[in-house]
């Protein structure tokens, strides 16, 4: 004989008058996986309406965790963590601390995300290069330079004022074979290729590639343009000025 009785789902439930209704046979009626992924949903909901916090995920754990709401007070897509980069085990990114956006660090404790400088603003381009962090910032008075941390206030220190009259604008850092490569603006040779070791002496242009004018334009520095480090040799494209 046929059996005709309806598995119990959660419209199922609804749509049976006859049955008592409780949000526990509601929960109960969902298989584990539909459960797992009704979580993830509600968290990533709950990420959206929080103003994208960070989270964390371990593998085989059941659900991401939330790191930190870092501005609870925040809008909706007002602000979120940004260029997430491991330097020694330590995540670094930038967002805001409430007034400006700057540099942030965190071990994956609520505790210990914690700002490393709130006196470098609007901090982009973090790159690792042999365990120290590389980023470009504004200071306030110098414009946006070159800056490296250790992941303390005072270790964290512009490398070189390139430009001296306005900003430098370090774009495109990259890490070849442990020393930094970048496309700067010195105020004269316009964006060019530069190199540094971490120190300002050793902060130098590589080449003035467009005699003419910079052998790249603001324009330029997108993904498409990223150079890319290949066996220790850095690839990049540029405008000499005569080949395009």
């Amino acid at each position: 004989m046929e059996n005709n009785q309806q598995e119990d789902t959660p419209i199922s439930l609804l749509e049976n008058s006859q049955q008592e209704f409780t949000f526990r046979d509601f929960w109960k009626s969902f298989k584990k996986e539909e459960l797992l992924l009704l979580t993830i949903f509600v968290l990533v909901l709950l990420n959206v309406m929080s103003n994208r916090v960070m989270y964390s995920y371990a593998s085989g754990a059941v659900v991401p965790l939330m790191v930190k709401d870092i501005n609870p007070s925040n809008g909706v897509y007002d602000q979120s963590p940004t260029n997430l980069v491991n330097v020694n085990g330590v995540l670094y990114f930038y967002d805001t601390d409430g007034v400006n956006t700057v540099l942030w660090k965190s071990d994956g404790t609520e505790a210990n995300t914690l700002v490393v400088s709130s006196t470098t603003f609007n901090p982009t381009n973090l790159t690792n290069v042999n365990g120290t962090l590389y980023f470009s910032a504004d200071d306030g008075t110098n414009g946006y330079e070159l800056w490296k941390s250790d992941g303390t206030e005072s270790g964290t220190v512009m490398v070189k004022d390139i430009n001296s009259s306005v900003s430098s604008n370090p774009q495109l850092l990259t890490n070849v074979n442990g020393i930094l490569y970048f496309f700067a603006d010195d105020g004269t040779n316009g964006y060019e290729l530069w190199k540094s070791d971490g120190t300002e002496v050793g902060t130098v242009m590589v080449k003035d590639i467009n005699a003419s004018g910079g052998s790249f334009s603001a324009g330029d520095f997108e993904g498409i343009f990223a150079p890319l480090s290949v066996n220790n040799v850095l690839y990049f494209t540029a405008n000499d000025g005569t080949n395009g």
